[in-house]
């Protein structure tokens, strides 16, 4: 298994077999995970990882995403307004 998700909480991966991921080919999907479920530990490593760019561009450019990894993003990305998530539409609006 690769190193990082070897530092991840399975609870972000509970639907899929974790040894099957890479981290490189599977990085937008780790990323969104780990914002939609894992803690302030887990994202920061995540970001520490992959970087702000990354991290955003995975984050901003998926067309479904939970709420909590949006307010997650907003607050740990620094990105001012949920508008500019493609999901972002889809919920009530607002601005941090």
């Amino acid at each position: 298994m690769d190193h990082i998700l070897s530092e991840l909480n399975p609870v972000c991966f509970w639907d899929v077999d974790k040894s099957k991921l890479d981290s490189r080919m599977n990085a937008d999907y780790i990323i969104r995970r780990v914002f939609e479920l894992g803690d302030i530990e887990e994202i920061g490593f995540v970001h520490g990882i992959y970087g702000t760019e990354r991290c955003r561009e995975a984050l901003l450019t998926t067309a479904a995403l939970r709420e909590s990894a949006i307010v997650q993003g907003m607050l740990f990305l620094d990105i001012p307004d949920r508008i500019l998530f493609k999901c972002g539409h889809k919920i009530a609006i607002y601005k941090l």
